[in-house]
């Protein structure tokens, strides 16, 4: 059995409805079988939480309206999620590298940053640890 078969569902948190739906497709063209979509930290947290511990994978944002994502991690850190995080976001090299950092320190699961925009060779490049198959 390979690591993609045991991913089952995700959820993207992102802002942007364009990329939440791009996502969608690539993730659901590799096998996914569900994917959860929030539009900030707070959609995020409650899907979390009634998820009972059945989310696979998490792609999160940074900057959203409302709760980002730096919030919602934070989320994740106290609920004890060991949960692979993939941090997709525009906002500034550094800013990304302070997130990735801020997520080890507080022990989260960070398989990966990518910077947007997004595309699939990115996305594939990310998620190699989880041996995702190539469509």
């Amino acid at each position: 059995m390979t690591r993609a078969d045991t991913i089952k569902h995700i959820l993207v948190v992102d802002d942007d409805p364009i990329l939440r739906e791009v996502l969608r497709a690539f993730f659901e063209s590799r096998g996914v079988l569900q994917v959860s979509m929030a539009e900030d930290g707070n959609e995020a947290r409650t899907i979390f939480d009634a998820s009972a511990g059945a989310i696979d994978l998490i792609s999160c944002d940074l900057n959203m309206p409302d709760a980002d994502g730096i919030e919602f991690m934070q989320h994740l850190k106290e609920a004890g999620s060991q949960i692979p995080v993939l941090i997709i976001s525009s906002a500034h090299e550094s800013v990304v590298s302070s997130a990735a950092l801020l997520a080890e320190t507080h022990n989260l699961n960070l398989i990966s940053t990518i910077r947007k925009p997004v595309n699939t060779k990115k996305l594939e490049s990310a998620l190699a640890s989880f041996l995702l198959p190539e469509v």
